[in-house]
């Protein structure tokens, strides 16, 4: 998702600011740095600077002032993730706003720092919209704090062209003002005390402010969610999501998609025990088999077949609008089912 620009203005294309600016060293070298290979980009754009704060400045710099909102590619229905990765970024120096995000998060790895990508809806120029959009947000300073690199790099004019307006807003602002435009799907990336909810931040009039005495201990839920892998971080957020706004679709659709790959996860699980305990070119002959190596076979299927089942009651909970997913799912369920029945029907060898 980018800007929409009120009106066309004109932009400067150098990063040299307002040289009484607080970040005008980050800004100077961004300008200096030409190179697009990532390490050695990362490299000279960090080497004379000690802060983290000003390192992540030059980050935020150097992709607003070098990389082009992709039009065309935001206009497709399907995007192409490809073209989003951090790589593809710099060689073709066009990005949607995920590709923005992307690569900021590529550069601050690259510094130890920690960074994430945030992805929800937004406000243009005070109206909701339900499109979608993706940006950052980062630990520095002791705190968290959001960056919007697409919308920091320009947006589009009255006449639908791509109008580069370097913007300091959106980097490391307030989050409460942040919110005003960028609401996460996940409450957790709001980084407010007491998180708003959906409808309320739909109404036009209205702004974040504390309201009630509730508290939402955002930092130790981040802290939390960190310390899980890939997969749980993805489940646990889309439940938070849920929980929180009960019955918005996009919400509920990535709830089923992280539960899609809990399923897969589990299924696969069952899958690596199946293949060493019954290699494909080495069949088994019952006859052969002592009791105790009965007795392990049947152990294991019972592990196989715990994998299963939460395979199952992970895919009963699948709910997808994309014909396509669903017929991935569908897939899914037809093996799996076919899968259980080879392990009843081990089980029933063994214990004849």
């Amino acid at each position: 998702m980018y800007r929409i620009l009120p009106t066309l203005l004109f932009c400067f294309l150098s990063c040299h600011l307002n040289s009484q600016s607080r970040y005008h060293i980050p800004d100077s070298i961004a300008a200096s740095v030409k190179t697009k290979e990532r390490l050695a980009l990362h490299h000279q754009l960090t080497k004379d600077l000690s802060s983290q704060e000003d390192q992540v400045r030059a980050f935020y710099s150097w992709i607003a002032y070098n990389i082009q909102y992709d039009i065309l590619e935001s206009n497709k229905q399907l995007k192409d993730q490809v073209k989003q990765a951090p790589d593809a970024v710099l060689k073709t120096s066009k990005a949607v706003c995920h590709g923005y995000a992307a690569l900021f998060r590529d550069f601050c790895n690259f510094s130890g720092i920690p960074c994430h990508l945030v992805s929800g809806y937004t406000k243009l120029n005070g109206k909701f919209d339900n499109t979608g959009h993706t940006w950052n947000v980062v630990f520095i300073n002791d705190s968290w704090y959001p960056v919007d690199v697409t919308w920091g790099a320009g947006g589009i004019n009255e006449n639908g062209i791509y109008v580069r307006e370097f913007s300091d807003r959106y980097f490391i602002p307030d989050p409460s003002e942040f919110l005003k435009d960028h609401y996460p799907f996940d409450p957790m990336w709001q980084l407010v005390n007491q998180p708003v909810k959906l409808d309320t931040y739909k109404k036009n009039d209205w702004s974040y402010h504390e309201t009630n005495n509730s508290h939402f201990n955002y930092v130790d839920t981040i802290s939390v969610w960190s310390k899980g892998d890939s997969l749980e971080r993805n489940y646990n957020s889309a439940a938070r999501m849920v929980r929180f706004n009960p019955g918005d679709p996009v919400m509920t659709e990535q709830l089923s998609m992280a539960m899609l790959a809990k399923g897969n996860a589990e299924f696969e699980k069952g899958n690596k025990i199946m293949e060493v305990l019954f290699p494909r070119k080495q069949p088994t002959i019952y006859s052969e088999l002592t009791t105790e190596q009965k007795k392990y076979k049947i152990a294991q299927l019972d592990s196989i077949d715990i994998f299963y089942q939460n395979a199952a009651n992970y895919y009963r909970q699948v709910s997808l609008r994309n014909a396509s997913d669903r017929a991935v799912l569908k897939g899914n369920m037809e093996a799996l089912d076919y899968n259980r029945n080879v392990v009843r029907n081990e089980k029933e060898k063994m214990t004849r």
